[in-house]
């Protein structure tokens, strides 16, 4: 595996013309552990903005742990590619707000092709399905001029706020609502909504609030279990054969 790394990073990871000394030295000065990202919006965290170094190819907001919606990645979700490719410019006023944002305007999906006809575009608004539409316009959602937002912590499987509002709003965390995510307002259990046709969102009530967005896909956790409860029976049976071929070689076919 080491082998195989070095022999593939002048190709995958940096251009041959450099040597891999430099791109080590360089590697160094990139961030341990997770830092909270900051207040540019998601549209801004480009590698032509900042994050360039030359002998590096793309996804340095990788190498930064910045998030980003450029780049090449190995897992493309169907609702992000579905938004990204038939509705770019929805998708760009989507990306100019930060990774978790506040929202107090909700529309119907059906409404999505007059917005688009109209290019009336808010990046506030978020777009839902008729059912949960129509709950949300019930409970009257607004956003105040004083509404406000903290993220105190950042990792790929954990993401924490304070939210401070006056009303109820609908906070949005850019992330595919994928199996396994799951959200807390002040530690009890909230529902997740898919808004804008890939993305989290949930309803956070007037005032202040901590939100712990965390990622805990039980079925892997009893997949990854399952698997070396197997691999270690199969081991264990394995052994046992193999001390009786040769206790009784003639005795075992």
């Amino acid at each position: 595996m080491i082998l195989a790394t070095r022999l593939n990073g002048p190709y995958t990871v940096y251009s041959h013309i450099f040597k891999s000394k430099d791109v080590y030295a360089h590697a160094r000065q990139f961030p341990e552990g997770f830092p909270v990202p900051g207040s540019a919006p998601v549209i801004e965290n480009k590698d032509s903005r900042g994050l360039v170094y030359q002998t590096l190819w793309r996804n340095l907001n990788i190498f930064h742990k910045q998030v980003s919606y450029e780049g090449y990645n190995p897992l493309h979700l169907k609702g992000f590619e579905e938004i990204a490719d038939n509705h770019t410019k929805l998708f760009e006023t989507i990306l100019q707000n930060h990774l978790v944002y506040l929202a107090g305007r909700v529309s119907p999906l059906d409404s999505l092709s007059f917005h688009e006809q109209e290019d009336n575009y808010f990046k506030g608004r978020v777009y839902f399905e008729e059912e949960d539409y129509l709950m949300l316009k019930a409970e009257g959602l607004m956003l105040n001029e004083g509404d406000s937002i903290t993220m105190t912590a950042f990792s790929p499987v954990e993401v924490k706020v304070v939210c401070r509002t006056g009303d109820k709003v609908l906070l949005n965390l850019l992330q595919n609502n994928y199996y396994g995510w799951k959200a807390a307002i002040d530690g009890q259990r909230a529902e997740i909504l898919t808004g804008n046709m890939s993305f989290i969102s949930v309803r956070v009530p007037a005032g202040e609030h901590e939100v712990i967005f965390s990622y805990d896909p039980v079925w892997v956790r009893i997949g990854f279990w399952v698997t070396l409860v197997a691999l270690v029976g199969g081991m264990i049976l394995l052994y046992t054969l193999r001390v009786s071929i040769i206790e009784h070689p003639k005795g075992v076919r």
